[in-house]
């Protein structure tokens, strides 16, 4: 199903597509809660309705004797009495309500992680949540799950934006839902003091930080205030939200492992405690309460083996479960199902525990392969290690992962990416990168990677056949074929005949290509920068002002050298609302950058890129800039076979810029080894990795200065072409039979046909060679 919707959303507007995740998931839910029976209210559902009843009646948060309390947090049951007075005591309300915010909650799990990490994994985390089984069957239960995992991805929205855009009022926001949180279940009150000092301690390179996250914390206690005053006047002691975490502490540390709630007047000190005490009154309960946490502590101390084995299992049981008990059809245990020979309920009930073990093992790749987000992905990370603690700490039941849930499934959804073959291999390999510097170890790899072809080639039919007639969602606009910095690695000095080519893109072929765009609403991404360095160009000011007045969803990227963007480029750029910002910075000294770019100035490309950092910062724009890094030492024989003596500094440039990027920048070192000079030696007799690896020929077109469309960025003499967008519809094009044959014999190997740039080219020649020969340039 995720392949079926990844292939159809492809060309729907950002606004539609919500609707359509609304829609999926709000019909699953309503016709769960409507259409089919629900498990009867137990245990604290009874007390949340209870105390709903009491409240709709006039009568005060009170037990149904009418003695008052502080036992449950109100959030809960003061919205339960608000559809009680409404609309009666029904429950099917409730559920009706609990099925729309549960619904709501699949667009913001959409909206957070594209903000975060981009919108393949958005869309698949939002799938994913429309479809879990355990987001579905809780909205029908009335317990706080549902409305507290609404809240997480709530107050978790305004902080993302808050990162983004810098604007307190955001800061404001999370605050108070992190309140609202708080007021929902108790046990997430240290997030008001943990929250905001790690974005303080993670985020110190943003100016006001500080100062946010303290407003973010005082507006959360402000939340919380009213009630923790109330209990005090009320039962003269201090109880920020509610009582129950003393007692639930003592029994879970209790030697006697997993006390029954019924019988624990039955264990010392309690029996002893409840005899003098009228446990009528909730002053009882809360010094019972304060008493049970000190025993508890004592039980820690005194038993500190057996308690770190509760602990584990506290784990075990918060992360392994089926969710089953919360559908009626399969609420009872995995014994009652057997001894009752209820085969069938018991297959549905192994499978909920198999789609749920999945799900949790995805999501420890995805948190795997997502380590170096991991500034970026903090403020996810830290709610789901948070509850995950407490409920080591305190008891641990599957339940309690639901308002989670859906930040778990984020990283669920990155972790997808690790079943793509070429995926599990590189992570391999950079996971074992310490342990591939002997050379034994170095030639068995390398045979591995020339066995991987047929794999390689298959999935590259695969993806030809899901996404040959899908739009394309990426234009690569070359502004110019010129460029000053003369870089080690680039073809450039290798071109021969640039004879019949234009310098640079007039503008009558960008008014073409941008008008047609504009006529489909296209909100996809457009490059500028495609070979050349685009800022040459003399028309750039007019092409970007002209194509982000007709295209405003689109998303505008910059490729370039940074020689020329200066201050007032910088301004206009962040004006004019660019997505993206990418250059290389291929050294840390001028001496080391020198040998890699010799045609520019070190000094000037640093000070223009923290003259733009800085003036994104203060517009609060969310451009983000993504700084790659290519040694030049991988290159050292590449020219003439004149070694170079070029220190690897790789490190140090990461080091230094990584304090002035935000979290939602990049800086990394690119694996690729580019070997141009062996063009005119070596045929290409394996699979284009163009496909598997971003499947870049299926969704991206190209257009050179003269506005010819060609297949591939890598064919920088533009000689691969299927027609010009001045002659016919960049969309005729693209659904041309000329590009579907070219693509049939790039995917089939058939490159003599082809001819060049295809024939001979190295470039990216196989990921695992690659990567061998970047350890070995990197240690050797």
């Amino acid at each position: 199903m995720l392949q079926v919707i990844k292939g159809n959303v492809s060309n729907i507007k950002p606004r539609n597509l919500l609707f359509l995740i609304f829609l999926a998931a709000l019909i699953l839910r309503l016709g769960y809660v409507i259409y089919l029976p629900q498990v009867p209210i137990t245990t604290d559902a009874i007390d949340y309705d209870n105390l709903a009843s009491q409240i709709a009646d006039g009568k005060g948060f009170s037990h149904p004797d009418g003695s008052l309390t502080a036992h449950r947090p109100p959030l809960y049951p003061f919205t339960l009495a608000f559809f009680y007075y409404s609309f009666g005591h029904n429950y099917l309300i409730i559920r009706i309500f609990q099925a729309i915010i549960g619904a709501f909650c699949c667009i913001l799990i959409y909206v957070i992680t594209k903000q975060l990490i981009d919108h393949k994994i958005a869309l698949r985390a939002s799938v994913l949540s429309v479809l879990h089984p355990a987001l579905i069957f809780y909205s029908g239960l009335i317990l706080t799950e549902t409305i507290s995992g609404f809240l997480v991805l709530t107050a978790l929205y305004f902080l993302v934006t808050a990162l983004r855009k810098d604007a307190l009022i955001f800061y404001i926001l999370f605050g108070i839902f992190l309140g609202l949180l708080v007021l929902c279940r108790q046990e997430m009150l240290l997030l008001v003091v943990i929250f905001p000092l790690l974005l303080a301690l993670a985020y110190r390179y943003k100016k006001k930080i500080g100062l946010y996250s303290l407003i973010a914390a005082i507006a959360a206690v402000l939340v919380i205030f009213p009630w923790t005053m109330r209990n005090h006047f009320r039962f003269k002691s201090v109880v920020p939200v509610a009582t129950g975490t003393g007692s639930t502490f003592w029994k879970d540390s209790h030697p006697a492992r997993f006390l029954e709630w019924d019988n624990l007047s039955e264990y010392e000190p309690v029996k002893s405690l409840v005899k003098d005490l009228d446990l009528n009154k909730a002053e009882s309960h809360i010094f019972l309460d304060k008493a049970l946490f000190k025993e508890g502590l004592r039980n820690v101390s005194q038993h500190p083996f057996i308690y770190m084995r509760l602990c584990a299992e506290h784990l075990g049981r918060f992360l392994i479960g089926s969710y089953s008990s919360a559908f009626y059809m399969t609420r009872d245990s995995f014994a009652g199902v057997i001894s009752k020979k209820e085969f069938g309920v018991l297959a549905v009930k192994i499978l909920l525990l198999i789609i749920s073990l999945f799900l949790l093992a995805l999501a420890g790749v995805g948190m795997f392969v997502s380590r170096a987000k991991l500034k970026t992905l903090l403020p996810v990370l830290l709610p789901i290690f948070y509850v995950a603690g407490i409920h080591t700490i305190f008891f641990g039941e599957v339940r309690y992962q639901v308002p989670i849930m859906p930040l778990i499934l984020i990283f669920s959804a990155a972790g997808i990416n690790i079943l793509n073959p070429a995926r599990i291999i590189s992570q391999f390999m950079k996971f074992y990168e310490c342990e591939l510097k002997g050379s034994k170890k170095y030639h068995v790899i390398k045979s591995i990677a020339k066995s991987w072809e047929p794999a390689l080639m298959l999935s590259n039919k695969r993806i030809y056949n899901r996404k040959m007639n899908l739009p394309f969602k990426f234009i690569g606009f070359m502004l110019s074929r010129e460029c000053q910095a003369n870089c080690i690695f680039c073809p450039v000095p290798y071109k021969k005949d640039l004879s019949g080519k234009e310098r640079f893109m007039p503008m009558r072929v960008v008014k073409k290509v941008v008008d047609e765009l504009a006529g489909h609403e296209f909100s996809g991404s457009i490059n500028f920068g495609e070979n050349g360095d685009a800022l040459l160009n003399p028309d750039f000011k007019n092409i970007i002002e002209y194509t982000r007045e007709r295209l405003p969803l689109a998303k505008l990227v910059l490729y370039t050298n940074m020689m020329n963007v200066d201050r007032d480029v910088s301004e206009f750029l962040i004006k004019h609302n660019l997505s993206k910002l990418t250059l290389n910075i291929d050294g840390a000294s001028e001496e080391t950058y020198r040998h890699s770019k010799p045609g520019l100035n070190f000094n000037k490309v640093k000070v223009n890129l923290h003259d733009f950092i800085s003036a994104r910062n203060k517009a609060g724009s969310s451009c983000q800039v993504c700084i790659e890094i290519l040694s030049p030492k991988r290159y050292m024989n590449l020219r003439k076979n004149k070694k170079i003596n070029a220190p690897y500094d790789s490190p140090q440039v990461i080091q230094y810029w990584k304090d002035f990027l935000s979290a939602y920048d990049c800086i990394d070192e690119i694996i690729w080894f580019y070997s141009w000079n062996n063009q005119a030696k070596e045929k290409r007799r394996i699979s284009c990795p163009s496909g598997i690896l971003g499947e870049a020929f299926f969704d991206k077109m190209f257009i050179s200065t003269e506005g010819d469309v060609y297949i591939c960025c890598l064919d920088y003499n533009t000689r691969l072409t299927y027609g010009n967008v001045l002659k016919n519809s960049i969309y005729d094009l693209w659904k041309s039979e000329k590009r579907r044959q070219i693509m049939d014999d790039i995917i089939n190997k058939r490159f003599k046909k082809i001819g060049q740039p295809c024939l001979y080219c190295s470039e990216k020649f196989d990921y695992l060679a690659c990567y061998l020969d970047f350890i070995k340039h990197r240690y050797f």
